[in-house]
């Protein structure tokens, strides 16, 4: 079953990590009921090298897939350089990235700098009440609908990235 519908097994930004085509998920049943078959009559004849050995090739042949299949399935659904370079460039060598509620470790590693996170609403409200300049804010397109009608009109989106099927917004005030 968790080859047929993979997402069953995960969810969100792992989904990427399972075979998402018809094929791919076809060849990692091969893979794996080959690899079941050959664990059986090996595990019959008690030749547990062989086990071992059988084993082995199933998790390396499922790795290989996976190595091949996941790092453009990742990059097209998980983009974040876009928002990163946007938040970076009106952060400024000495702003600060937030992240509500949580921020990826890739907008870290893009940003070059790390992110700091607001964990609860009630920070991501009192730092928007407070525009310093040099703050940014990334969040979903969703969050900052609700936020924005309490932020002061100098907040505003800057950029709009969609990331696995959900929109995420960058949001900065003007340096005054």
């Amino acid at each position: 079953m968790l080859i047929v519908h993979p997402t069953l097994l995960a969810h969100g930004e792992d989904v990427a990590l399972l075979p998402a085509t018809g094929w791919e998920r076809g060849v990692v049943a091969v893979i794996l009921g080959g690899g079941a078959v050959a664990i059986g009559y090996f595990s019959r004849r008690r030749a547990w090298a062989a086990v071992t050995v059988a084993i082995a090739l199933s998790l390396a042949g499922t790795l290989v897939l996976t190595g091949i299949r996941y790092p453009p399935r990742h990059a097209r659904d998980f983009d974040v350089r876009p928002l990163a370079a946007v938040a970076a460039s009106h952060a400024g060598p000495g702003g600060t990235v937030f992240g509500y509620p949580d921020l990826r470790l890739a907008y870290d590693f893009y940003l070059e700098r790390p992110a700091g996170e607001l964990a609860t609403i009630a920070r991501v409200r009192r730092m928007l009440a407070r525009p310093e300049p040099g703050h940014v804010l990334i969040t979903s397109r969703g969050r900052w609908q609700e936020l924005s009608a309490e932020a002061p009109p100098s907040w505003r989106v800057l950029a709009a990235h969609t990331l696995d099927g959900r929109e995420v917004v960058v949001v900065g005030s003007p340096p005054p």
